[in-house]
């Protein structure tokens, strides 16, 4: 049994008698789902911290994930960051732990935010679709789940990075393998590094 946080839905009634009845925790949870407090929005704001505005003296960088023999035993996983041509901050490192092809994306991001300053706003070009998703999308989601996602290790490190950043970082899916110069310079370290 439980209470209502706010009693937004109405009491249960007994069908026979029609008395009120106590609510189960099935009532407290749909009352609490279906007049959630906190949208989206909301929630990633309350994560992230106010939009930052990105502009002038932003800084750009391709990143990317690979994995030899990515789902068996023999797997090599690694993460690249790509700002320009013979840049010294263009990186690239093996992913720790489990060897697959999105810790190596995550790892590609990483790699970004700690080669450029925090208060330098960052674009970020990725083809990953799930590391875009992961960070604009479902983190707050991730947050209140307690983490219970895959690739939780780096993915807290990323959203504490980008929390510590008083600059914005805008992110933007870029095609793999589509002729992008930093595209492919970023898969090409990816791939060496492995």
């Amino acid at each position: 049994m439980g209470t209502r946080r706010g009693g937004r839905l109405p009491q249960p009634l007994d069908a026979h008698t029609l008395a009120e009845v106590p609510a189960t925790s099935v009532d407290v949870l749909l009352d609490n789902v279906l007049h959630c407090a906190e949208d989206g929005e909301e929630g990633m704001r309350r994560l992230y911290g106010p939009p930052r505005l990105t502009g002038k003296g932003q800084r750009r960088v391709w990143t990317d994930g690979s994995a030899l023999n990515n789902g068996t035993a023999r797997a090599r996983a690694t993460g690249a960051a790509y700002f320009a041509h013979e840049c010294s901050d263009n990186c690239a490192a093996r992913v720790p732990g489990k060897q697959t092809n999105n810790r190596g994306e995550h790892l590609g991001l990483i790699l970004a935010l700690l080669a450029t300053q925090p208060d330098v706003p960052l674009v970020v070009y990725s083809d990953s679709e799930n590391v875009i998703h992961t960070y604009c999308h479902w983190a707050r989601g991730y947050e209140q789940t307690g983490w219970r996602c895959a690739n939780a290790d780096l993915i807290v490190y990323a959203v504490t990075l980008l929390q510590r950043r008083p600059a914005g970082v805008e992110f933007r899916w870029i095609k793999g393998h589509s002729g992008n110069a930093g595209k492919d310079a970023a898969d090409t370290m990816a791939r060496r590094a492995a």
